[in-house]
């Protein structure tokens, strides 16, 4: 077993867990945890925003699966879509209110009486109203000035919470809207009864530090309000503005599994679970162990699925074809370690999957690896030689090799 430097300690550290992680000591240095929660809320809505990916469409049974399988994730509350949109819908929506789950259910719905009331209808106990504050929008789209604005907000708020609804006000496009403009549609909101309010940076335009001040902007004007932020990832800043967003008062992060969602996506909600999961100290209520699953299910159901080099879910997140890699990872392994050469292991998420892949940059160890793995007997001399036809194969295929190839080429040249 590997012994410990003096200087820096492993065991029974926050940032070293040798069955699951390892991860940087700075994490937890005091001044670095400043601000944060122990605990961020995760409101996923995969069923709701994650829909409107071009060329994505739930029946109803695959709203209800899903719905089943976020509650066995464990995220913390479920958008289940806008009732207005359709009476199957609504059916499915009625349907996953019988299964009692955990996570609460979210209907989410346009600043108008008809969403409000199919709301009721479908037996949601919890809302979100939404109309945009951008007075530019307000004008040319929806032909209303500020105190229209305002009004209409204030009036739907008001009519979801006189039927016994949790409400929470969204007005998207925040994040291109002068703040006291918003401020006022936000106290319409809240003076209606909304106990929760959401920023919204719809085309994800904002630089973290922007969006650290709009936010603890707001969080002085509403001390008492839930704070609740949605973004998506135009410009690849969505997990830096959500933090900053948390490091500054919000306490609700909203997601999709996947990173579904218009354009380039919503947040993803792997990459919040496995950020406030592992790399700040178990602050989600997320089952990371499910993540895996989790997503599956929903590829296969949308037929959208994670690039190779994605977050948590790509192919290649836990794969090694590296020599130089592959030799540390090696004698780390041997001393004792487990995390080597990347930053937590699979089983953590759900996965499990050799890593060493076969390539061009592959090295002896992966020969030597797989040789041991399918009992194949060479002589360091015949391991060269099969590497170098691995080598060969893989540039000439330019293409990885499957472990059968390996073990092929390994017959060919041992019985040459």
């Amino acid at each position: 077993m590997f012994e410990e430097f003096d200087f820096y300690p492993l065991k029974g550290q926050p940032y070293f867990n040798n069955d699951k992680y390892w991860i940087s000591p700075f994490n937890f240095i005091p001044e670095n945890l400043a601000g944060y929660p122990e605990k961020i809320i995760i409101h996923d809505c995969t069923l709701r925003d994650g829909e409107q990916t071009p060329r994505v469409y739930y029946t109803k049974p695959e709203r209800v699966r899903i719905a089943r399988q976020l509650n066995e994730l464990g995220v913390d509350r479920i958008e289940i879509g806008m009732p207005i949109i359709s009476e199957e819908l609504r059916n499915a929506i009625k349907e996953v209110m019988t299964l009692k789950l955990k996570s609460k259910v979210v209907a989410f719905a346009r600043a108008n009486p008809e969403d409000v009331r199919l709301s009721v209808e479908c037996g949601v106990e919890h809302i979100i109203i939404e109309h945009t504050v951008n007075p530019y929008l307000c004008k040319y789209a929806y032909k209303l000035d500020q105190d229209q604005l305002c009004q209409r907000v204030h009036d739907n708020v008001l009519a979801a919470k006189k039927a016994g609804l949790w409400v929470n006000y969204m007005g998207w496009d925040f994040s291109r809207t002068p703040l006291e403009y918003s401020r006022k549609a936000y106290q319409a909101a809240i003076d209606a009864g909304a106990s929760a309010i959401t920023l919204v940076d719809t085309f994800a335009v904002t630089t973290p530090k922007a969006i650290g001040y709009a936010v603890k902007q707001f969080r002085e004007w509403f001390p008492d309000i839930i704070i609740e932020f949605h973004v998506h990832n135009d410009f690849g800043l969505g997990m830096a503005t959500a933090l900053a967003a948390v490091e500054n008062g919000a306490t609700i992060i909203h997601t999709a599994m996947n990173a579904l969602g218009e354009r380039t996506g919503n947040l993803a909600t792997e990459e919040v679970a496995t950020t406030f999961g592992i790399l700040m100290g178990g602050r989600t209520n997320v089952n990371l162990d499910k993540l895996y699953e989790t997503s599956r299910v929903i590829s296969d159901i949308t037929g959208v699925y994670p690039n190779v080099n994605k977050t948590v879910f790509g192919k290649n997140c836990f794969a090694i074809e590296s020599g130089v890699v592959s030799h540390y990872t090696n004698a780390l392994r041997e001393a004792g370690f487990k995390p080597i050469a990347y930053p937590y292991l699979p089983e953590v998420v759900g996965r499990k999957e050799d890593d060493f892949l076969i390539g061009s940059l592959s090295g002896k160890l992966t020969i030597e690896y797989y040789l041991n793995k399918n009992n194949i007997k060479a002589t360091p001399e015949q391991q060269e030689d099969i590497l170098a036809a691995v080598k060969e194969e893989c540039i000439v295929r330019k293409a990885l090799l499957l472990e059968e190839d390996l073990v092929s080429i390994a017959d060919r040249v041992l019985n040459k």
